[in-house]
């Protein structure tokens, strides 16, 4: 787009067509012009336009042929005059719905529709009942074999729970595994969680001091009036 346009290179050649720099020049920027998209963008716009002039000169002469009599061009020009009418729209129907009624009107009417629908469920099928088309019925080979219950016994034979898999006889421990697997080490005293005396409180315990918060939370909390 920042090229110069072509019609002012080709006048400024012509006026300096005795400078061999400026006409070198000029030729340069004349075909860098022809290879950018927007000149041949242009050729195939030019292109298209003189298919459609071709196509329309065409249909015109057809056009022309065909109405080489005066009652042809009458007839022609009585089809455009009934296409150019412009339609009519017609106004949108609207029922008739009669004046309107008060809600008082309507209670009546209004409370049938608020009822819910009765929908009949039919006649009640008896559940001992044999449909004749079931008595009919021959079972297909792929049917009976189906119905066949399949026999898993030999296929998976019951396990030991007593028994060890080949797997874990043959796994071989990493280090990591040998130092989780030794039991923790902890102090004299200590060597359980559970206490001596169940209902004994540490000291700590006894000097803690409760924080505004705590109070708060320690609260229970009021439901008005509740039963």
């Amino acid at each position: 787009m920042s090229l110069p346009k072509k019609r002012m290179l080709l006048i400024t050649r012509k006026q300096f067509f005795e400078n061999k720099t400026v006409v070198r020049n000029i030729d340069s920027i004349l075909k860098a012009i022809t290879k950018t998209r927007y000149f041949k963008y242009r050729i195939l716009c030019l292109a298209a336009e003189q298919r459609m002039m071709a196509k329309a000169a065409k249909l015109r002469k057809r056009l022309h042929k065909a109405l080489s009599k005066p009652e042809d061009w009458a007839k022609h020009k009585q089809t455009l005059e009934r296409i150019a009418v412009p339609k009519v729209v017609p106004e949108p129907w609207t029922p008739d719905r009669g004046e309107k009624k008060s809600i008082e009107e309507m209670k009546d009417r209004l409370d049938i529709l608020a009822q819910p629908v009765v929908k009949d469920s039919g006649a009640k099928l008896n559940p001992f009942s044999v449909k004749p088309g079931a008595l009919k019925y021959q079972a297909s080979e792929r049917i009976k074999e189906i119905a066949v219950r399949k026999i898993t016994k030999d296929a998976y034979p019951p396990k030991d729970p007593t028994a060890v898999s080949p797997a874990a006889i043959r796994a071989v421990p990493t280090p990591r595994i040998l130092i989780l697997a030794k039991p923790a080490a902890r102090p004299p005293g200590r060597e359980t969680d559970l206490k001596e005396d169940a209902f004994s409180v540490v000291p700590r315990a006894l000097k803690a001091k409760c924080t505004a918060r705590t109070k708060i939370l320690a609260k229970p909390k009021s439901y008005g009036n509740s039963t």
